[in-house]
């Protein structure tokens, strides 16, 4: 296995750092934040300024430069929602007073690639960058229009599941492609725990996150909403606990390339007020999926 170079990690620590800080900040702030010597930070910061990747203010504070622009470009021609959802889901959070993210989806992963919040209720431990498996409880938007062999292998690669659980999930994903949409629950064991890791996400914010520090979240977030709803469940008409609610944002090919991921974390909503955040969230990828020119799966165009 190939080892970590620790002066790229520094370089990398750097730029996340003041990607994350309008204000900018301070040599020594910097120096603090990632555990370094004050000289080490100081020649980093001479390095980068002189390609321009950070600038310094005349508080002799660092913020990013100029010099990132043309990757900023390249990134912005590869995951052409970047700007558009970011204003899409910040109006959409501001409205319904939750975090959600937009989740690039690759072959064999999902890439998060804008996480926005609000009221202070910034995603649970996610940011722009982080990669999930695609593998259950990931991943069953990008799954839902693979052909049924496909999704049979995949619901089989979960561990521990009963043959109704297979069952159930295969309905849940049958439902998805039905509506563009799915609901999961926040699982009772969880909801005492939201406020908890949104307090320790919020002291880690003042620090280096560490790597398995973040695996460990990422699996407890999977506890959060592994129960799917399916479309006989949510018609009950009755109050439901959820955890997230995803759509599926088109390709012109009519797979999903993206998906919005609602952060919800409620233990109690009534079905009227799920019913309008269904309704809205369809709304928003609907417009994402014709900013990038795509075209909704045939089966959710006959519904």
């Amino acid at each position: 296995m190939a080892r970590s170079s620790p002066p790229t990690e520094r370089v990398v620590g750097v730029l996340n750092l003041l990607a994350g800080e309008e204000g900018g900040l301070s040599t020594s702030a910097i120096a603090r934040l990632l555990d370094i010597t004050g000289s080490t930070c100081a020649t980093l910061l001479s390095a980068l300024d002189s390609a321009d990747y950070v600038e310094r203010s005349p508080d002799k504070t660092y913020r990013l430069g100029s010099g990132l622009l043309p990757l900023a470009q390249a990134l912005q021609a590869r995951f052409p929602l970047l700007g558009a959802a970011h204003d899409e889901l910040s109006r959409l959070c501001a409205e319904l007073r939750c975090a959600a993210t937009l989740t690039h989806i690759a072959d064999d992963h999902l890439r998060v690639v804008v996480a926005v919040g609000a009221d202070g209720h910034e995603p649970l431990g996610v940011a722009p960058g982080d990669r999930f498996p695609l593998s259950p409880p990931y991943g069953t938007i990008a799954m839902a229009w693979r052909p049924q062999p496909e999704i049979d292998r995949w619901i089989d690669s979960s561990p521990n599941m009963t043959s109704g659980e297979r069952d159930h999930d295969r309905q849940v994903m049958a439902d998805i492609r039905a509506r563009g949409v799915g609901v999961w629950s926040l699982e009772e064991r969880a909801a005492p725990l939201v406020e908890r890791i949104r307090s320790l996400i919020g002291e880690l914010a003042t620090g280096p996150t560490d790597r398995q520090l973040h695996d460990q979240l990422t699996e407890l977030f999977a506890v959060f909403g592994r129960h799917g709803y399916t479309r006989e469940e949510l018609a009950t008409g009755q109050a439901l606990s959820v955890g997230y609610v995803l759509a599926a944002i088109f390709g012109a090919d009519g797979q999903p390339r993206y998906e919005i991921d609602l952060h919800l974390l409620r233990p109690r909503m009534s079905s009227a007020a799920l019913d309008d955040i269904l309704e809205r969230v369809a709304e928003t990828a609907t417009l994402l999926t014709r900013v990038i020119g795509g075209e909704p799966a045939e089966e959710l165009c006959e519904t």
